[in-house]
């Protein structure tokens, strides 16, 4: 994905994992929504082949936000939003700030999706289902280590928002986008039986502590 984004030409990206779709208008109906706000990122709707979907983005939200605003109504609403593929990016935003795919297995998609929004400052969500999500039995995330990838991933996620916290004038969003994101996700990591040496790496091993107490159970207590 990454040679990708560096290969691209285009004025957008769009990733479209192997084993998904879209319909044939979609394209077409995110290049305008994003050209009438002069967007630089678009979220879409996933449905499956019955025309349903039971993940992904369920609200309506009709304006223009910051990457942080509407982060925030994400976590209100509690949507299920950090999926690379649910997010048509402008390429000229991406390569400026030097956005790309961090080397982890599970969880890489949502890491690319904070990383954009703590720095968009125009995102539009469209509300045409375009996408559509296929279940995989044979993908990384049906695979035997699923489970621990997954919570590894997770644990990348929460150090680089509280890595974003020293570097952030407004600090607000992100509290409150980790508080419920590590109650949404603490069932997974305290069940996790090691750390990747790449979640240490990336906390710079400054946030051991709070990993412990994360994977103790402690976090709330």
């Amino acid at each position: 994905r990454n040679k990708g984004i560096k290969a691209a030409l285009g004025k957008y990206i769009f990733f479209l994992d192997a084993d998904d779709c879209i319909r044939e208008d979609a394209l077409e109906k995110y290049y305008r929504l994003m050209e009438e706000y002069n967007a630089q990122m678009c979220f879409i709707r996933f449905s499956d082949t019955s025309g349903d979907m039971t993940i992904g983005i369920k609200g309506e939200y009709p304006n223009c936000y910051s990457g942080k605003e509407l982060m925030e109504c994400f976590v209100k609403n509690n949507e299920d939003f950090l999926f690379a593929c649910g997010v048509v990016y402008q390429r000229k935003f991406i390569i400026d700030n030097n956005i790309i795919f961090q080397g982890i297995r599970i969880g890489e998609g949502g890491l690319l999706v904070l990383q954009s929004m703590l720095l968009a400052k125009r995102v539009v969500v469209s509300s045409y289902a375009g996408y559509i999500y296929n279940i995989n039995e044979t993908s990384t995330s049906a695979s035997p280590n699923a489970l621990t990838d997954s919570a590894n991933g997770q644990l990348m996620q929460i150090l680089f928002m509280l890595n974003s916290l020293e570097n952030d004038d407004t600090k607000d969003e992100i509290i409150t986008f980790l508080d419920w994101y590590i109650k949404k996700h603490i069932g997974g990591i305290i069940n996790l039986e090691k750390v990747d040496e790449k979640v240490l790496e990336a906390g710079n091993r400054k946030y051991n502590n709070f990993l412990v107490k994360l994977l103790r159970g402690d976090y709330f207590y």
